[in-house]
Formats: C-alpha cells, sequence, structure tokens
C-alpha cells in the first residue's frame, strides 16, 4: 500500500494580498536576520552572530514584515523574542 508523501501535514491559511504578487523584494540578508533571530531568540545576540548592528538588523526585520504583511516575531521584555504563528511559517 502507497502512502502518499507527508501524510500528516499541516494546513496553514494565510492572506496573499493580490497586489503584492510578484513585487516582493526580499533578499538573501532578510532570511539571513530571519533565521538568526529564530535561532538566537534575541535581537542583540542575532546581530552579534551575523556581525551586523541591532539597528540595521531591526530594520531588515522591519522591511520583511512590511512585505509580507505580518509581524514575524513577538517581542518580549528582556530582549526575548519567539517567532509568531506567521513567523514559524514562514
Amino acid at each position: 500500500m502507497a502512502r502518499g508523501y507527508a501524510p500528516h501535514c499541516y494546513r496553514v491559511q494565510y492572506d496573499v494580498r493580490i497586489e503584492s504578487i510578484g513585487k516582493t523584494r526580499m533578499t538573501l540578508k532578510q532570511l539571513q536576520v530571519f533565521l538568526a533571530i529564530a535561532r538566537e531568540q534575541n535581537f542583540s545576540s542575532a546581530a552579534r552572530r551575523i556581525n551586523l548592528s541591532q539597528p540595521t538588523l531591526s530594520e531588515h526585520v522591519a522591511e520583511l514584515e512590511r512585505e509580507l504583511g505580518t509581524r514575524l516575531f513577538a517581542r518580549r521584555r528582556g530582549g526575548r523574542t519567539s517567532p509568531t504563528e506567521a513567523g514559524r511559517v514562514f
């Protein structure tokens, strides 16, 4: 009996704005920043890890969130961050 690939997958529903399709300018640097923050769970630590200033790192995240139309990280007191549901899907 053949089983399909990933039989227990999750369905994720998200909103895509028609006017934004094909107009995103996502960069590899933004993806690098996203991954560093997800791993470090802290903006300052992530900035040090990839040799950027913390304000520059924050700017990259803000641009990415603006392009995607959603917040990717929940910022908490003490500098801790965690991905939002959209961040986990991304």
